[in-house]
């Protein structure tokens, strides 16, 4: 009985981290600084582990970013810039409630440049 015990703790310990190495990994450790900042801001509420928009989640996870192939991030580059390009991220509907999230245009621009330059950094990797 103790040895079971033993066990379980020792398990249950193991888990909490490993979880916590992979739930540590954040916008700063995983992209360039400056773009790190500009997710943080205005998408990681819903586009990170633990969000309750299930839609925002299975479009991207940032900080799942590191898990994806290559050939996903690829399209998710292409897409991400896409969105803001055209005003659909972040929402309108979350910007109601948190104006202080809407990317500035130099933010757009920026977001969109590394996206374009990362997008090709990875097929050329390829």
């Amino acid at each position: 009985m103790k040895k079971q015990i033993v066990w379980i703790l020792v398990g249950g310990m193991g888990l909490l981290l490993f979880l916590s190495f992979n739930l540590g990994r954040t916008a700063d450790k995983v992209f360039p600084e400056e773009i790190g900042a500009i997710l943080k801001s205005s998408c990681y509420d819903c586009h990170t582990t633990g969000a309750k928009s299930k839609d925002a989640l299975k479009a991207v996870q940032f900080d799942l970013w590191d898990d994806y192939r290559v050939t996903k991030k690829i399209g998710l580059l292409g897409e991400i810039c896409e969105m803001v390009e055209e005003g659909k991220m972040p929402p309108k509907k979350y910007l109601e409630h948190k104006p202080d999230r809407k990317m500035t245009e130099a933010q757009k621009k920026q977001l969109c440049d590394w996206t374009r330059k990362e997008s090709e950094r990875l097929m050329q990797a390829n």
